[in-house]
């Protein structure tokens, strides 16, 4: 058992680890940065990362329509992985803020593809649906929703792939 604990561990150092959601009824603690978004379509997601402060989590957006909440260190953090289908791209691009105390929204993330090995990412603001959907699947924040909720979209960018 130790050993397999280990073992998942080591893997997890090294790939890097996916962020899991924060449970429903989870107390909001205002040290950490909230982050919730989603993308537009199903089989579409965007990995983010904390590269200024080498912090090697993975924070997975994709097609949910709950809106899950992730609980990470305040910072900006940069798409560094968009799926597309069947395909995946290594990026570093369209970052956010994550402010500490707040849910961070980032939009619902409409990604397309231009020609060969052209990307766009570009948030739209649906917050009145993310924060309904927030309010009803976190009763625990529910109280504090329109106090704590704040839009940070993703810069919109192009990214070329070389």
């Amino acid at each position: 058992m130790q050993r397999l604990f280990l073992l998942c561990l080591t893997l997890c150092i090294l790939g890097g680890c996916a962020m899991s959601a924060v449970s429903p009824n989870e107390a909001f603690d205002p040290a950490f940065a909230y982050v919730a978004g989603r993308t537009t379509f199903f089989g579409e997601k965007v990995e983010f990362r904390n590269l200024d402060d080498g912090d090697n989590t993975k924070l997975v957006i994709d097609r949910n329509k709950n809106y899950p909440l992730y609980k990470v260190s305040p910072g900006k953090y940069y798409a560094t992985e968009v799926n597309h289908g069947n395909f995946m791209y290594g990026v570093k691009m369209s970052p956010f803020q994550a402010e500490a105390g707040k849910i961070n929204y980032i939009g619902d993330l409409s990604i397309t593809l231009h020609g060969k090995g052209i990307i766009l990412i570009n948030p739209q603001n649906e917050h009145v649906t993310a924060k309904a959907a927030i309010k009803k699947k976190y009763p625990a924040l529910a109280p504090n929703v329109e106090e704590i909720f704040v839009y940070s979209p993703l810069m919109r960018k192009i990214y070329t792939l070389d």
